[in-house]
């Protein structure tokens, strides 16, 4: 019959033992967590790669045909997309005149411009 601190010692081995095992099943679950992840992050790229090449190739016919059929302009580069973000927000906050309307700016003054002449006019009737 063994002893009581020989049973201990027998019990902390296993324990030793136990604890190793599962230390490497949780490493070997944490590489193929991380390997699954990382192949996923990769593929997510890839589907967002090839659709952006599907869009610019669909925009790009698209621009086509309306030129073919006079409606808009040919086709220009899509400088939003080839553009740093610094020159994107540079030409949102900036804007760009338009061929289908004015410049805000020029409508807000003539705006101002109207209500002032609106307000100068009521005050002069009293």
């Amino acid at each position: 019959m063994t002893t009581l601190p020989e049973n201990i010692e027998q019990m902390l081995m296993r324990l030793t033992e136990n604890s190793k095992t599962e230390l490497e099943i949780v490493r070997a679950l944490s590489d193929g967590i991380r390997n699954a992840d990382e192949q996923m992050l990769r593929e997510v790229r890839n589907v967002a790669f090839q659709h952006n090449v599907r869009r610019e190739a669909i925009f790009g016919e698209l621009q086509e045909l309306a030129a073919q059929l006079c409606v808009l302009p040919s086709r220009n580069v899509m400088t939003a997309i080839n553009a740093r973000p610094t020159q994107r927000m540079a030409t949102a906050i900036e804007g760009t005149a338009n061929s289908n309307g004015g410049d805000w700016r020029k409508a807000a003054q003539k705006i101002d411009e109207e209500l002032n002449d609106l307000l100068h006019a009521d005050t002069s009737r009293h």
